[in-house]
């Protein structure tokens, strides 16, 4: 007879992740997926992955340090026990996904993800904080609060790998349920559309307009209206990263009917450019313009757009539990926002 084994604290830890990975593979839709990840190796799946990722034979080869026909057998064997395409090949050595290609090998990538973070957990308990920690994150928070708080994190555990990831909310909504980012810091509003999702709020933002120090319209001592603001040019946020069409719908709600064409902008510095060399108005958060505004280069316009409160915060899968280093920097982010202070209305 044998005896009874109890499972160490490094065990309980791994045995979670795999159950959070068994819960994912049963969710899959078709039992012949089920199949297919129960016949594969994770070497294969990580070639398929690698294939998803860079959309190239050569590319996905020289990342898993294989020969190209090993990523061709990959895909062979893949699609036969699935009896389905994964990828369409297009022309020298390219390939892209198909829909269901991408939906099964975007949850094999959260599953890999998990495996990885069974290893940061055991390191964890060992007193080694180590792997990559990757956070999406949205203007409104870009340059005030994550800095500082990447900053602290890599102070504690110095032998992180950290990567901050801007981008419009889809991409980075994507980019959470398939495990190559940990988190998202932003606005909370729009994550509510997304499936799998659940948010931890930090801040509660405003939504402002706001120029260059010396503008003319910051300089009026009288109130102003939305007649003011006729000939304006608005720079705004590229129309696909935040629910269409957010600012300007405000903006039309006070009366203000911005001029055509609208500069549209992707990143922070591009606006801060924009604005400080123009008479150029931008919408968005009051955390967004805050440290420009301390520098003495920008400043808030005083007309009131909205009375709404804008809450900003963390946005996390519901499927899975953070990383140890994503467990950190949350630690260290929400202790950040409570020190944060909004400029005066």
């Amino acid at each position: 007879m044998y005896g009874q084994l109890a499972l160490t604290e490094a065990g309980e830890l791994v045995v979670a992740r795999f159950r959070a990975i068994e819960a994912l593979a049963f969710g899959l839709p078709h039992p012949a997926q089920r199949h297919f990840l129960a016949s594969v190796s994770t070497k294969r799946l990580r070639q398929l992955v690698a294939l998803l990722d860079l959309g190239s034979i050569d590319a996905a080869a020289a990342r898993c340090g294989v020969s190209r026909d090993a990523i061709y057998k990959s895909v062979r064997e893949a699609e036969y026990l699935l009896d389905a395409p994964l990828f369409h090949h297009l022309a020298a050595g390219r390939f892209v996904a198909t829909a269901e290609g991408r939906a099964l090998l975007t949850r094999v990538k959260l599953m890999l993800g998990e495996m990885r973070h069974a290893l940061e957990d055991v390191a964890q308990l060992r007193g080694r904080m180590e792997g990559r920690l990757s956070i999406g994150c949205l203007p409104s928070m870009a340059s005030h609060i994550v800095p500082d708080a990447t900053a602290e994190v890599l102070r504690r555990a110095p032998q992180l790998s950290v990567a901050l990831i801007e981008g419009s909310y889809d991409e980075l909504m994507e980019a959470l349920q398939s495990g190559e980012i940990d988190l998202i810091v932003g606005g909370l509003a729009p994550a509510r559309e997304f499936p799998d999702v659940r948010t931890i709020a930090l801040v509660d933002d405003r939504v402002v307009i706001f120029g260059r120090a010396g503008h003319p319209l910051a300089r009026r001592r009288r109130k102003l209206s939305s007649a003011d603001f006729k000939d304006i040019r608005w720079v705004l946020p590229m129309r696909k990263a935040l629910p269409q069409p957010a600012f300007e719908s405000l903006l039309a709600e006070a009366g203000i009917r911005p001029a055509v064409p609208i500069v549209e902008y992707a990143s922070i510095a591009t606006l801060n450019a924009l604005l400080a060399t123009s008479d150029m108005l931008a919408v968005g958060s009051a955390l967004q313009m805050q440290v420009e505004a301390e520098r003495g280069v920008l400043r808030e316009i005083p007309f009131r757009l909205t009375r709404e409160v804008w809450q900003t915060g963390i946005v996390l899968r519901a499927s899975t539990v953070p990383s140890p280093a994503a467990r950190i920097f949350i630690e260290v982010l929400t202790d950040r926002a409570r020190e944060a202070r909004l400029p005066t209305a």
